[in-house]
């Protein structure tokens, strides 16, 4: 499909969700988000915004049952607008990119530059290939994090002809998958086809359709890739050994800290006990002396009590001896009274016998 055809058949599809392709790697279903003059715009339903370039784009596909509202959150993803295919790509410099959805030829690294007809990207084992751009079926930023200080890319060529001229009697790869791919020494270029020499094989490939190239055999990108792989493995063992030593001394200072923590609840228990202790001790003591007190109190009250009582004896006895004296005396008295009743009456009854006596005589003289 070249890019001047009429395009509005898919600007009415704007907004709606649509499948790119029938099928294949490249196929896609989403929200058509942009519709511009080389290039359509595709909201996956993993919120992966996808561009194709629309020299590829075979199909598109409605499903008319579908419906038009977008079914995605729009703060989910990033959308970039330009009016060209290649802005689009600039747009994207120095991010972790993916090109083309499968297939042989798709590859993800960093988009390091843009040059006149081709791009330049870092894969994941720091191979720089470079690939022209009207090959490219689709592009998208993904998510990862882009190659060390890629800002210090110097573009290698102004075009991807002379990029050829500058790989001249280098070990390269061609394509770099599928059955058109080739490696081997570039020995010739002329205006319409590069020479490939490999062993005793000869390859003659037209510039136009070398989709990528990058210096370097295959054999030596995989060893070096499984070089990386090894060094990576070799550090993430590293890490997880400083991780397990890391985790090993955690572990240890808790069981430390555990350990310190019993240690102290224990003696905190002890001394809570020794606490509970000396104060049930003082509590017993006190509680003795209140004792003590109370019986020496009852002591002090049965000894007031009985010297209360022997008062009390001392006076009753006194008050009956005084009473017994009073009465003696009053016995006494009484005794005298009488002996003196009775002395006189013995006196008048002799005075009487007297007189009578007395009389008788008289009488009888």
């Amino acid at each position: 499909m070249s890019t001047d055809k009429d395009l509005s058949y898919l600007v009415k599809l704007k907004g709606r969700k649509v499948r790119t392709f029938k099928g294949g790697p490249e196929s896609k279903e989403g929200l058509l988000l942009q519709v511009k003059q080389d290039y359509i715009a595709l909201l996956t339903d993993d919120n992966n915004v996808v561009y194709y370039q629309t020299s590829h784009l075979k199909s598109v596909v409605e499903n008319s049952k579908t419906s038009i509202e977008p079914t995605t959150n729009s703060e989910e993803y990033e959308v970039l607008e330009s009016d060209s295919f290649k802005e689009i790509l600039k747009l994207m410099e120095f991010k972790n990119v993916q090109i083309d959805r499968g297939g042989p030829e798709s590859l993800t690294g960093t988009l390091l530059g843009i040059s006149d007809n081709f791009l330049t990207l870092r894969s994941e084992n720091n191979v720089d290939v470079h690939y022209q751009i009207h090959h490219i079926k689709s592009v998208s930023v993904e998510k990862g994090e882009a190659a060390e200080n890629p800002t210090t890319y110097v573009a290698p060529a102004e075009s991807f002809s002379s990029l050829l001229k500058s790989f001249q009697h280098s070990w390269v790869t061609i394509n770099r998958g599928g059955p058109e791919s080739v490696e081997g020494v570039l020995a010739e270029m002329t205006k319409d086809y590069v020479t490939v020499i490999h062993h005793e094989k000869v390859f003659r490939l037209t510039e136009y359709h070398i989709r990528n190239i990058s210096q370097g055999s295959k054999h030596d990108q995989k060893k070096q890739q499984e070089n990386s792989e090894n060094q990576q493995e070799e550090q993430n063992q590293t890490d997880n050994q400083t991780e397990n030593n890391s985790n090993k001394q955690e572990n240890q200072k808790n069981e430390e800290n555990k350990s310190t923590n019993e240690k102290n609840k224990k003696q905190k228990e002890e001394t809570t006990t020794s606490q509970q202790e000396v104060t049930k001790n003082n509590s017993s003591d006190k509680n003795n002396k209140q004792k003590q007190e109370e019986t020496s109190k009852q002591q002090e009250d049965a000894k007031n009590n009985s010297s209360d009582k022997n008062k009390e004896q001392k006076q009753e006895t006194t008050s009956k001896q005084q009473a017994d004296t009073s009465n003696a005396s009053a016995t006494d008295k009484n005794n005298r009274k009488r002996e003196a009743y009775n002395m006189l009456i013995k006196q008048v009854s002799s005075n009487l016998e007297a007189a009578l006596k007395q009389a008788q005589n008289r009488i009888n003289n």
